[in-house]
């Protein structure tokens, strides 16, 4: 599933999701029957605690992937600034490098 896939999927869940726990109460009862009893009503309460768990489930999901990008990026940042004193490093070992070749290996750093 792609990233701009899984963001509609994302975007769409929360408004859907509310859009069915309020229209659901507006439904209209089936007839009831022989069969039926307090069992039903004690089904629908089970379904709407579970929907409500589904729901905080996909919620603590959410937030702990938000806080895991969030610490990617600051990684990634920080990749990048090691990187940069890196090269820098390697180009001052460089020109060290550079001078004691044409020094003939007697080159000496200014600060001694």
């Amino acid at each position: 599933m792609g990233h701009r896939q899984r963001d509609c999927h994302r975007r769409l869940f929360r408004p859907l999701l509310c859009a069915l726990l309020v229209a659901f109460p507006l439904l209209p009862a089936p007839a009831a029957s022989a069969n039926d009893g307090p069992g039903v009503s004690v089904q629908v309460a089970q379904l709407l605690e579970e929907v409500s768990k589904a729901t905080a489930t996909y919620e603590r999901g959410l937030q702990a992937s938000v806080a895991e990008r969030a610490r990617l990026d600051q990684l990634q940042w920080q990749l990048a600034d090691r990187r940069r004193e890196m090269r820098r490093m390697h180009d001052k070992l460089g020109a060290v490098a550079r001078a004691q070749y044409r020094s003939g290996g007697t080159w000496r750093p200014p600060w001694s």
